[in-house]
């Protein structure tokens, strides 16, 4: 349950602090990818395909699975 806890954590921060910076005009490449220090042991070696993909989904208004992309 721990994992499925901390999962569902890190992606909630990743999403709101997308969102924040979003919201206050910031393009993907301007975003800060801080994110709190409870997320440290959930977050990957890079956050960028993380932000980017998380990015898409705000901007468009769809799930990254509706959106087309070569993400890896």
């Amino acid at each position: 349950m721990e994992v499925l806890t901390g999962q569902r954590r890190f992606l909630l921060d990743l999403y709101e602090t997308v969102k924040r910076q979003a919201s206050a005009g910031k393009s993907l490449a301007q975003m800060s990818q801080e994110l709190p220090e409870r997320d440290r042991n959930w977050i990957p070696t890079s956050l960028d395909q993380d932000f980017a993909i998380t990015y898409s989904e705000i901007t468009q208004k769809r799930p990254a699975g509706g959106i087309p992309h070569g993400w890896k």
